[in-house]
């Protein structure tokens, strides 16, 4: 259905709403906390249209109405039926993808099915999102419901500002790696401008993720992918000061209060607060208390646990059950240790009023979080920012496992699984000396202010623009258009000669994990053979790999070959030669450098050339093996740097050469110094390629593959695009050829 055009979209898996038949009307009742609160400050300035699943599954002709009034609140449904609800959401995202991201693999539910559902649901998104989407317009994506939005969204529309958060953890590349789909969701966030993360450590393992499933390239700016910088950045949310504000400076609220400093004026209050979900540790923590009574048999009868639990997926069996487990260890710890008067775990379970969350808050004298996983937690920010508006204030004990713990360095930090270190904790706390807790809640409030929902927000959008300018920009002045295309191609017709160079790793072919695996496709072989057949056309493979390599890959085709960035060559049904003989000496001292380094660094290995050597790490940790090798050059610019030798870094790569050894000289070589007439093309994707263009004549076609570096012609994205152009020249040429022995 054909609606406004928006210039801003922001999508999530749901709507900010519930929707209520009443009295024969459709009632809307607008959603607290959340993404909603955090981006109330962003609907103050900037109007935008928010698209998302309303939360349950409607007949066919109830969906218009709920549409309309939709419609009033720039809200727009993606309606759902109830096989898709049951597959994508409950199956799919929450018993695979939710457990998986929170490390909790013993809880995932296997299935095969789900996966088409995911998809499909994504696409029902996309179709939705193009259809409303301005040209240029900014279209922003939330959470692991919708992993595969941004990359169906970039490829019908490249013109989309697209960015993309992720409000759970993204787990290590290990545990990343059991996921069946692994390569699709990657494929699909990928498609975005930027990415947010709550801390570095999740945006350190969505880069690892990618190098390890999709070869990417990255460093802590972001992951190059089909040409393209994609942003990668720590954007941690924070809750709605706002909101608080309004509540602690309302007569009213005074009320609850008092309530609360009656009902609990003789103990002292240990606060829990939490959605019931098996990732918050709650049955943890119960055992700590129940340990801690034990130990401490004095103040029985004076401490209270006061366990809120939010309600959560009512309709899962898993979490009915969960939730049964909880009141069973609160019953029996209760008929353990009650006295007349005294019950030592007080638990509530439904929503509270914000109000009295927040007395509860500003009261109580310890706040305990102890998720075992945990994308970010708001409610110890909440607890922070509400302490410190009071002359006393309690203590914050915070699992190490929530991300919020990145961002609140002065709170006790704890391991919910050690339950007797818990118990001692929780011990400290409430013995913590009042000016201490007052001191450390004060210094974390100014944390909390500076993580602000709104500011959030807007920081967010603002590093999305300025990420999407610079992709746009590349793609705009580099990237071979439609146009340029069919100018290349007529060039190509019209010459009388042609001289077509293409590198191979990353040109022709897709990096590897491992250098032996990128063996030619059947594809590019036959792709070889066709050019090669056209008349008076040369094909010139100019690679880094060796010679033997080369031949056993290549040599029986009819084109020429350049190994080791030149250092020797062979024509069609010619044996290899030496470009010129190369000094050598330095050879066995760099080898016993990288030996000794390819031990220390697990996952990294030594490739021997006849005139370099290479240290790989691509295999390395991601951080570890960047900082080795940037120690490594270091140390080999200093002690080599009276020797003949060249150090060049590459993607994942440190190669030692001979002095004098590149792809340009060869360019030199094979090329007459009379080109006019001549169509040269060449093709490359790294730094050693920039030594090829350099050498080619002012008319030459120079073709990056990748992310733009150095001087260039045009880019193009990818291998496989770059594939897609060479049969387009084959294609047109092919043509002319037959139309002229017509």
């Amino acid at each position: 259905m054909q609606g406004q055009k928006s210039s801003l979209i922001v999508v999530s898996n749901r709507l900010p709403i519930s929707i209520f038949n009443k009295d024969d009307h459709w009632e809307i009742k607008s959603s607290t906390g959340g993404l909603a609160s955090a981006l109330t400050g962003v609907r103050e300035q900037i109007d935008f249209t928010w698209i998302g699943w309303p939360g349950a599954s409607f007949l066919k002709d109830q969906e218009e109405s709920i549409r309309k009034e939709l419609k009033k609140k720039n809200l727009v449904p993606i309606f759902i039926n109830q096989e898709q609800e049951e597959h994508f959401y409950h199956t799919f995202c929450n018993s695979i993808l939710w457990p998986l991201f929170h490390y909790f693999t013993d809880h995932i539910t296997h299935t095969c099915s789900s996966w088409k559902f995911y998809e499909q649901v994504n696409k029902l998104f996309a179709n939705e999102i193009l259809e409303l989407a301005e040209k240029n317009a900014t279209i922003w994506v939330h959470d692991f419901h919708l992993m595969l939005l941004p990359g169906l969204l970039r490829e019908k529309r490249p013109d989309l500002k697209i960015g993309f958060f992720l409000h759970i953890p993204f787990p290590s590349s290990e545990i990343y790696r059991m996921f069946p789909k692994r390569e699709a969701l990657l494929k699909g966030v990928l498609g975005a401008d930027y990415i947010g993360f709550h801390t570095s450590d999740y945006a350190r393992h969505f880069r690892l993720a990618c190098l390890r499933v999709l070869g990417c390239d990255s460093n802590s700016e972001g992951v190059t992918y089909h040409g393209k910088k994609v942003g990668i950045g720590v954007n941690p949310i924070g809750m709605n000061i706002k909101s608080f504000d309004e509540v602690l400076s309302n007569p009213s609220y005074s009320g609850y209060i008092q309530e609360i400093q009656s009902r609990y004026k003789d103990h002292q209050v240990i606060l829990g607060v939490e959605r019931l979900d098996y990732t918050k540790g709650i049955s943890l923590k119960l055992q700590a208390f129940e340990h801690f009574l034990e130990k401490n048999p004095k103040l029985v009868g004076k401490v209270v646990l006061l366990q809120i639990i939010v309600p959560s997926r009512h309709d899962s069996i898993e979490y009915q059950r969960y939730r049964s487990d909880i009141e069973k260890a609160i019953s029996r710890l209760n008929g353990k240790y009650s006295k007349p008067g005294f019950i030592p775990v007080q638990y509530i379970y439904r929503n509270l009023p914000l109000e009295e969350l927040i007395a509860l808050y500003c009261l109580a004298d310890v706040c305990v979080i102890a998720s075992i996983r945990d994308g970010m937690n708001l409610v110890a920010q909440e607890f922070v920012y509400c302490a410190s508006k009071m002359p006393v204030a309690g203590a914050l004990l915070l699992s190490e496992f929530a991300g919020v713990s990145h961002h609140l360095p002065h709170a006790a930090l704890i391991n919910p699984l050690d339950i007797e270190g818990l118990s001692e904790d929780l011990k400290k706390a409430l013995e913590m000396p009042e000016m201490e807790r007052k001191n450390k809640i004060d210094k974390m409030a100014h944390s909390v202010v500076a993580l602000d929902s709104p500011l959030w927000a807007k920081q967010f959008l603002e590093k999305l623009e300025l990420v999407a300018k610079k992709n746009n920009f590349r793609h705009h002045n580099f990237s071979l258009s439609v146009g340029n295309k069919e100018k290349l191609l007529c060039k190509a017709q019209e010459s009388s000669k042609r001289i077509i160079i293409l590198d191979y790793d990353g040109t022709l072919r897709e990096i590897t994990s491992l250098p032996t695996k990128a063996t030619p496709t059947d594809e590019i072989l036959q792709l070889l053979r066709n050019l090669s057949s056209l008349k008076n056309t040369e094909v010139h493979i100019v690679s880094g790999r060796d010679a033997k390599t080369l031949q056993a890959w290549l040599g029986d085709l009819p084109i020429s070959l350049s190994a080791e960035h030149g250092f020797k060559h062979k024509s069609t049904d010619a044996d290899w030669q030496k470009l010129r003989e190369f000094d050598m000496s330095w050879a066995p001292y760099v080898n016993e450098v990288l030996e000794k380094m390819t031990e220390e660094v697990p996952g990294s290995f030594l490739e021997t050339k006849e005139c370099s050597l290479c240290w790989h790490y691509r295999l390395a940790d991601l951080d570890y093996g960047e900082w080795r090798a940037k120690e490594l050059y270091t140390s080999l610019i200093h002690d080599l740097a009276n020797l003949p030798v060249e150090i060049i870094t590459g993607k994942k790569v440190i190669e030692i050469r001979a002095q004098g050894v590149s792809k340009g000289q060869y360019i030199q070589h094979i090329l007459d110094k009379n080109t006019q007439d001549h169509f040269i093309m060449c093709m490359g994707d790294d730094r050693t390629d920039l030594e090829m263009y350099s050498k080619l004549p002012k008319d030459a076609i120079s073709i990056h593959i990748g992310e733009c570096m150095g001087k260039t012609t045009f880019q193009l994205e990818s291998p496989a695009k770059a594939r897609e152009l060479l049969k387009e020249i084959y294609s047109a040429l092919s043509v002319e050829a037959e139309a002229s022995l017509d």
